[in-house]
């Protein structure tokens, strides 16, 4: 669970069990998302923090009782000039976040978190990302994002916004 304190709250899903509560952001989070490793939170204070799970459910002393949040926390990313208002993992290693700036980015998490690319299409707050299930077929490049050769998993994504339109893309791989 996120909140609007800038706190993650953490659960065991299969047990509803208690895992961690900690301070992830100084204001609201606005969406999370996960992968097989990572929690990744976007927020009201512009930035995108990316936690290791295995930290956070207490492979680090001190996770379960809500000390583990800042010593799980991977990287924190800036560079949207809004609030992130979404946040959509494709694998460990490629993310998109979207932003009340109008932008979508898209991250390597592989590379220290680094920006591969900003999408400048909406004309209002982007507000949902979505990957669409790997289908084995071709994809065309966005610019920036390399092939299938990258290793970054690549696929179609759709974004809605405030503009009332939605957009359909295709990453490189």
């Amino acid at each position: 669970m996120a909140s609007n304190t800038g706190y993650i709250t953490l659960f065991d899903g299969l047990s509803y069990n208690l895992l961690s509560t900690f301070p992830a952001h100084s204001a609201p989070i606005r969406s999370v998302t996960f992968t097989s490793s990572l929690l990744i939170s976007g927020s009201d204070d512009k930035r995108i923090n990316v936690f290791d799970l295995k930290a956070l459910a207490g492979g680090t002393s001190g996770a379960a009782r809500g000390g583990g949040g800042r010593s799980a926390q991977v990287y924190s990313l800036a560079g949207h000039e809004g609030w992130v208002t979404c946040v959509e993992a494709r694998n460990d290693r490629l993310l998109a976040s979207g932003s009340s700036d109008g932008t979508i980015k898209l991250y390597d998490l592989n590379v220290g978190g680094a920006a591969l690319t900003t999408l400048r299409d909406h004309r209002g707050d982007c507000w949902t990302l979505a990957f669409a299930p790997p289908d084995g077929s071709q994809t065309v490049e966005v610019e920036g994002l390399g092939g299938a050769n990258a290793g970054l998993g690549g696929g179609k994504f759709v974004s809605a916004g405030e503009d009332q339109t939605l957009r359909w893309w295709r990453a490189g791989g």
